[in-house]
Order: C-alpha cells, then structure tokens, then sequence
C-alpha cells in the first residue's frame, strides 16, 4: 500500500490537525495497514458464508471522528470497498486533511475518485444530505450516542453502523501487581489527553486499596510526572485538546461534588487554553454527576468498592458498555470478572485502550454500539456491509460429517435444515482466539443477548405479510440455540405457524405491530422476519433497541449472530517476560476454558 510522501507526512498531518502525539499518530498508521490488510481477506473462508449470497448495499457515507483522524476513516472505507460499494468520505471538520490523505491512498492505489469520493461537508444542511438522502444505503459513524440519535431521527430506516460513547472503568485489586495496575491506569486515562472514546474515566478500587496512602502516592506521582506540552514534542505524554473544553468537561476539570477531593488537581497552561494537564477526582459517589458524565479529556474520577462483586456493579451499572479492565493476579477474580463484565471489549492487566485488528476486534455493547453490534477489525464487520440472500444451490449438508447428522436424526428426524443449524451451534459459539499468542490471549467470544431474567432482550419477531417459508427457518434457528425466550407472531398469521412458534420458545406473544412495539423493552435485539412499520422504526429507535432485517438465509455465521453479543477479551498471561501457568482450581480452570483464555486439553 502507497504511502503518500512517507510515513511522516501522516504524521505529521495529525499532529497538525488535531495536536495529536507523534507515538499515537504511529500507531494510527500501522492499524490503517491492519485494516486493509485484514478486510481484504474477510471472505476468504468460503464456508464460513455458505447457505447465503452476497451482494452490495451501493453507496456508503463514512462519517469519522476527529480524535483517529486517520485510521477509522481509512478502516471504514476499506471495509465499504471489499463489500462491493461505492464509499463518500465526509471527515470531521477539524480533521479534514488527515482525511484527505486517508482518500489519496486509496487513488493511489488505483480506486477511482467516482467510487471513493472525498467531500469535506460541515456539519450542517450540506453534511446532513450525505446521512438522510435515499441514495445513500448505509451510514458507518464513530463519535457520540447522540450523533446516532440524531442520525436516526433524520431518517428512521437509516442502515447505520456506529460505534459510540463510552465511560469506562478499570478495576483494581488487592491481588494486583500494583506497579503494573499504576502504570496501566494512568495510560489508559491520560494518553492523547484522555481523548478516546474507550479511555478509563472510573477507576475502582477494591477493598484496602481504596485508603491505601502509598498507592494513592503512586498514581498521583504517576500522573503528574506526564510531560504536558507541544504535539511538535516528541517527548509530550499529554498533548492539547482538539479545542477549549466543553461545558461538561470544563466542569469535569475544576469543578467537584460533596464528598469528592482532588487527588490531583488539573492545571491550565495560561499561555494556551486548550493545554490541561492531568486531573484525578477521588471520591467519586455511585449516582453522582461524575460517575455518569462522558468528560472527554485527562480526568479520572476514583471511586472505592468492599469487594469485586460490588465494583463490577459500578462498573456494569453504565448505560454504556464500550470498555472495561480488571487488574488482579487471582485466577478466581479474574474468572468471576470475565464472566459477568458487561463490555465489548474487557481486558485483564494491560491497558484498555489500543484496540489491534483481529487481536482485538473493537466496538460495544449498551449505548455504546448502533446497528448489527458487528466489531470494527473483526470477522462480521465487512459481512454488515452487503445484502445477504438465502443461496438455494448450497449444499448445507456437506459440511457436517456423516455421523453427526445421522445422530442428529435419530434425535430430531430428518430434517436437514434443523440439522445443520444445530450443528453448527457449536463452532459458532466456540471461543476463537486467531493470533495465537503465547504470553497474551485475545479471545474473540459470542454471549447470548437475552435470559431467564431478561426475556425481552432477544426477540425474534414475524410480522405481518412475512414468508412462511423464512418464518419456519427462523423458528429453526432460534430452536437450535435454546436462549431466545420469546417469539412475536403477527396476528395475521395461520394458527399453525403460531403453534409451531409456541413450541419453541418459553413465551409465544401473538401481537400486531402496535402492540408489538409497545411491548418493545430497551436495547432489544430483535429478528425481524417481513416488512418493518413505521411504529416499530420509532419504537426501536427510542429504546435503542436493533432491528435485523432482511432474508433468512441458511448460513449460521449471519442467522445466529442477532441473538448473541460479541465480546473481545484480551489478557496478559505473563509477568515480567515469563509465562503463567494455568490456574489449578477446577472450577476456576473450567471457568477460563468457557471464556478461551485458556485451551482445553485436545
């Protein structure tokens, strides 16, 4: 891939634009590399797709943020291109250069200016034309949960893939190794000025550490002793903002609540108003302002937990769910964490920024995702870019060894697309850890959406006018996962087809749109086999709930993922160069081979 003048005419355009650090503006072109490298390679495994046709969307705007001026533009692009589209690059305002650069790469490289086209539109009537004009038929947006809002209350069928807001919390035990916890925390809290949607803004601290003196001494020292100055300065670890803090960060940097002191208090450089330097708040109350507030900038509220299970409450309480650490050396801590942290992207003693392609395939859960929840730099992310058909040529069977389906049918019978669909279930559910490495594992794993105590979570909803055809499929495939507790049928479908569904999930609700919309709960996941309405749109949209449409198809790796949410979890399993070993308690050693932290033995 061409680089334009050299790598540091990026650079160099970064620091520019946005005051961004010569070390992050690296490590942005390096992932622009991994991204191309690793998209263009997103349909190599052919049975991975197969039982489904792929086709293109047509015109796709890439909207990116200003903080990764040119990664996640050139990332977006690339994946719109592999999918078959045309692709409109509206940059941020403030990084327009970077996105420029980002397109001449692509020219370079011989794509036409017609099919990657470059317009630096403000964010006003110009720029809302690229997201609401029917000619354009998909949207891939990284900023703010409200820019998603907004988007989608512009135009409520919007096709939108958004990765969003986060506030993210680090958590910190007495089992920790306390140097490498500091060190972490003050990275993942402070690098680019704090200025990343996953950036630590909660740190919690577990038991004694939360009244240990030496250790407050340690952060505190940690993050005063970041150099604050110039982008131009190699040697800066805290560079300017992108511009004068807002309303919320302002407040965030000078101002604090009852109980609250500052640990470290964050200074403004007379000469430069956008220059602050490190601030860490401790005290930070669950339910107060800052335990809730997106501060985009170097602050870091310290709050104090009895014990990891209350901690992991704070922390899972976010209506976000971007991302999230641990820091411990117990394998039981680490296990009950895993388990239950309700995040995209988790991470266990390393930092919780800086997200590597196909290590860590990067996007979240809750508030913090938009759309199919499919991870940027990770295997589905391409696939949400096409529009998929049922392949009726493809052999499904093929795939599966004679054995396993004849067993299969001695159980279920001989129907071969229950079949394949059940036996399926397993490869796709198996945690896949792609890189292989020894001292780090970086586990790509799928979680069920919905529960026993959340039933609403997932839905598979047929509405009215839906094939019957697609409808008994669809009854299939929520038939071999076993967790989609609840089944919508249009009151207009055969009394048949309604006691089929009534078979296969716990709770069969018979509803029309209206009702079904009405019984909509926040942030479902819903399988919509037929026509969408328009109350359902509006209902889903201010719920935050999200729709899958389109064809039932025959491919497992398309009709399973709307019903589980997909999770990268990465651990360091070394100190200080050596391996670990794997932990000896059964319980707990069953617990990391479910999560792929470790492998079973073959």
């Amino acid at each position: 891939m061409m680089m334009g003048d050299g790598n540091d005419s990026f650079e160099q355009a970064e620091v520019l634009d946005l005051s961004q650090g010569f070390a992050e503006a690296d490590a942005e072109l390096s992932e622009a590399v991994d991204f191309a490298a690793y998209y263009a390679r997103a349909f190599d495994d052919a049975a991975t797709w197969a039982g489904a046709r792929r086709s293109p969307l047509g015109v796709v705007t890439v909207t990116p943020p200003w903080n990764f001026p040119f990664a996640i533009p050139f990332g977006g692009l690339a994946a719109a291109l592999r999918a078959g589209n045309a692709a409109i690059l509206k940059p941020a305002p403030e990084a327009v250069l970077c996105g420029r650069l980002a397109c001449e790469v692509l020219w370079e490289a011989g794509f036409p200016p017609d099919l990657v086209q470059f317009v630096p539109a403000p964010d006003d009537a110009v720029g809302r034309r690229l997201i609401e004009d029917p000619r354009v038929a998909a949207v891939i947006l990284t900023g703010a949960s409200s820019t998603a809002d907004l988007f989608l209350s512009w135009r409520p069928d919007l096709r939108l893939l958004a990765e969003t807001s986060g506030k993210n919390a680090l958590i910190i035990t007495p089992a920790a190794d306390r140097d490498l916890a500091v060190k972490d925390a003050v990275r993942s809290a402070f690098g680019h000025a704090g200025q990343k949607c996953s950036a630590c803004s909660l740190l919690i601290l577990v038991g004694e550490l939360g009244t240990d003196e030496a250790f407050l001494r340690q952060l505190r020292d940690a993050a005063a002793s970041l150099r604050v100055g110039s982008a131009w300065d190699p040697a800066t670890a805290v560079p300017p903002l992108i511009r004068a803090p807002d309303e919320t960060l302002s407040r965030g940097l000078t101002r604090l609540d009852d109980g609250e002191s500052w640990l470290l208090e964050p200074r403004r450089d007379p000469a430069n108003p956008n220059l602050w330097s490190p601030g860490i708040r401790l005290g930070v109350a669950p339910g107060s302002w800052f335990f809730g507030a997106e501060c985009f900038g170097p602050v870091l509220g310290v709050m104090r937990a009895p014990s990891l299970e209350v901690a992991l409450e704070f922390a899972n309480h976010s209506r976000f769910g971007l991302t999230g650490g641990l820091h411990s050396l117990d394998p039981r801590e680490i296990a009950f964490w895993t388990e239950r942290v309700e995040v995209g992207n988790a991470y266990v003693n390393r930092p919780i920024t800086g997200a590597i392609v196909r290590r860590q395939p990067f996007g979240g859960w809750k508030r913090s995702a938009y759309g199919p929840g499919a991870k940027a730099g990770g295997p589905h992310y391409v696939a949400a870019l096409g529009r998929w058909d049922d392949d009726p040529s493809a052999d499904i069977v093929a795939g599966h060894p004679a054995e396993a389906r004849a067993a299969h049918a001695k159980v279920h019978g001989e129907d071969t697309e229950k079949a394949h669909f059940a036996l399926s279930l397993p490869a796709f559910l198996r945690p896949a850890d792609p890189s292989g490495l020894v001292a780090e594992a970086n586990v790509l794993r799928r979680v069920p959406a919905g529960d026993e105590d959340n039933p609403r979570r997932v839905v598979l909803r047929l509405s009215a006018g839906a094939d019957g055809a697609e409808c008994r499929r669809a009854l299939k495939v929520v038939l071999a996962m076993r967790h989609v507790w609840v089944v919508s049928v249009d009151r207009g479908h055969d009394p048949y087809l309604i006691e089929e569904a009534a078979k296969v999930a716990a709770f069969c609700e018979v509803q029309d749109d209206l009702e079904f919309a009405e019984f909509l709960s926040e942030g479902s996941r819903v399988r919509v086999v037929g026509p969408v309405g328009a109350a359902l749109r509006e209902a889903a949209r201010i719920r935050g709930a999200v729709l899958f449409e389109g064809p039932v198809t025959r491919c497992p790796a398309l009709e399973f993922h709307p019903y589980y949410l997909e999770q990268s979890l990465s651990l360091t399993r070394h100190r200080h160069g050596n391996p670990l070993p794997d932990p000896r308690d059964p319980p707990v050693r069953a617990a990391w081979e479910r999560a792929g932290l470790i492998r079973p033995p073959a």
